[in-house]
């Protein structure tokens, strides 16, 4: 046998230009698999990386979503301020315009000829154009600031815009005014009123001889008035917070009239009842003001909803606060007040009033007995510009009638317990029904110098158990001449007669005369 043949190496058996192939290719798997491995590598890093960037651009994007926020409520601010600028430039350039046509002896009207003062109300205060070396205002310019100065206590709806004469508080965006008037009066009363320093039918003395009582005088300043009133623009409507008070309080002591806050159409705190006109409210002297109109001040929440351009909801809850005679009064639930009121451009205005309330009392002679009676009142009210008789002439009026409706009017609530009366021999609790009103034409004589002529009624139907002195009927009638050198002081007179008349039929009369002045800021 042949000897076996032995193992070759195949690499050294192969043709070097294939063993150099080979090589090359294990090399290159190897390098390759190598940038695999780097790659997977490198794209775990990169999500990593990814997700990182993800984050912080979501954290960014909140950042600059807030940033802007913050920049849109400045800009709303600025926009506002801005526009307040334009309407105090725009009053500017009309007044100046008025100066140089005067100064051009164009045709104006007296209280705007040369040789007169020219004022403007702008934010910070006045600034006076001085034409000449006279020192005297134009009336028919600045009555509308002096309105306001009269009643600002008025609770309408708040526009931003509406911030004439108001001071900028440093470091905030809020605005704010002190106002108020000085007021100085001096009362004789010629017969028995039952009151020094105002005129109150109701309190008149009704005896068979009176000329053993009094006839009392007073000089006083307890109606002079101070008001704070702040506003603001905010992102939620237009924010307000007022509060006055005048000085009619036991030993002339400061007394709260108005506190309250507005934001946009809600109104929380102590003001006019929504059942009061003050739009409708003649011009007088007294302070106890007219027996039949509808004169309450109290706490409520009242809400102000949009309802057409010359047309004004307003719906509130309101303090009851019920007056009872023979009881006392227990406040459980809330009276009800809706009012509608059309104007139509500043020369008619009509308002129509509802309330709903709840009496509710213990009787004197029944204490920890919880009796009740609905009640209910309609008032009807408003003013009409009368330019034949005037150019700015106006006839008011307001009439009230309902059940349980006595403190709501004016005369009724100064005399007290007019709500309602307990039957002595049933216990039973019942509701006084009660009309008041009044009726009243303001004429200007000419431009500074102006009178009211005012009549008022009250009547109460009375039950057969009551009293023959019991209260049933006041009439009250006024007349006033007023004079305004400039338009924030007011300088007049008033001479007032009123009777009283009870149940059994029995009356009393009484006159008296105010002069006063008012300095208004």
């Amino acid at each position: 046998m042949g000897r076996p043949m032995k193992k070759r190496n195949l690499v050294k058996t192969m043709p070097g230009g294939l063993a150099l192939f080979i090589l090359i290719n294990i090399l290159v798997g190897r390098a390759a698999a190598n940038e695999l491995s780097s790659a997977a590598e490198t794209a775990m890093a990169g999500d990593a990386a990814a997700s990182a960037t993800v984050q912080s651009l979501q954290q960014s994007f909140a950042e600059q979503r807030e940033l802007m926020a913050i920049q849109t409520r400045q800009l709303e601010r600025q926009e506002h301020q801005i526009r307040e600028q334009s309407e105090r430039l725009q009053a500017m350039e009309d007044q100046l315009s008025q100066l140089v046509a005067a100064t051009n002896g164009a045709t104006m009207s007296p209280s705007e000829q040369p040789g007169r003062v020219i004022a403007i109300e702008s934010a910070g205060g006045q600034v006076s154009l001085a034409a000449s070396d006279q020192n005297s205002e134009s009336v028919s310019q600045q009555w509308e600031t002096a309105e306001r100065l009269r009643d600002p206590e008025e609770p309408v709806e708040v526009k931003s815009h509406e911030l004439p004469g108001y001071l900028q508080i440093p470091g905030t965006d809020a605005s704010m005014k002190l106002g108020g008037y000085v007021k100085m009066s001096i009362v004789e009363s010629f017969d028995p009123v039952g009151s020094a320093d105002r005129f109150t039918p109701g309190s008149i003395p009704v005896l068979a001889v009176q000329d053993d009582l009094e006839k009392q005088a007073s000089l006083t300043t307890r109606q002079s008035r101070l008001n704070l009133d702040v506003r603001r623009y905010s992102t939620l409507g237009p924010l307000r917070a007022f509060i006055e008070g005048d000085f009619a309080g036991e030993g002339d002591t400061y007394r709260l009239r108005h506190a309250y806050g507005q934001l946009g159409k809600i109104l929380a705190g102590q003001t006019w009842s929504t059942m009061v006109d003050t739009q409708a409210n003649p011009e007088d002297i007294d302070f106890e003001g007219l027996n039949g109109r509808v004169n309450v001040r109290q706490p409520q929440l009242r809400f102000f909803p949009s309802f057409g351009e010359n047309l004004e909801l307003t719906i509130a809850v309101e303090d009851p606060n019920p007056d009872i005679t023979g009881g006392t009064g227990l406040t459980k639930v809330p009276d009800v007040v809706a009012a509608i009121r059309f104007t139509r451009l500043n020369r008619l205005h009509i308002k129509a009033a509802l309330l709903l309330r709840q009496l509710r009392a213990e009787s004197d002679n029944n204490p920890g007995t919880d009796t009740k009676e609905d009640g209910w009142g309609l008032s009807v009210s408003g003013h009409v510009n009368i330019p034949m008789w005037g150019e700015r002439d106006e006839f008011m009026w307001q009439l009230n009638y309902g059940d349980g409706i006595g403190r709501y009017i004016n005369d009724l609530s100064s005399v007290g317990g007019q709500d309602a009366v307990f039957d002595p021999a049933t216990g039973e609790l019942k509701a006084l029904t009660a009309f008041g009103g009044y009726l009243a034409y303001q004429h200007w004589w000419s431009e500074k110098i102006r009178s009211t002529f005012v009549a008022g009624f009250t009547d109460v139907d009375n039950f057969d158990f009551q009293p023959d002195d019991a209260y049933h009927q006041t009439k009250r009638v006024t007349t006033n001449l007023l004079f305004s050198p400039i338009p924030r002081v007011d300088i007049g007179a008033e001479l007032l007669w009123g009777e009283r008349t009870n149940k059994d039929g029995s009356s009393a009369d009484a006159r008296q005369l105010q002069i006063a002045a008012k300095y208004l800021f």
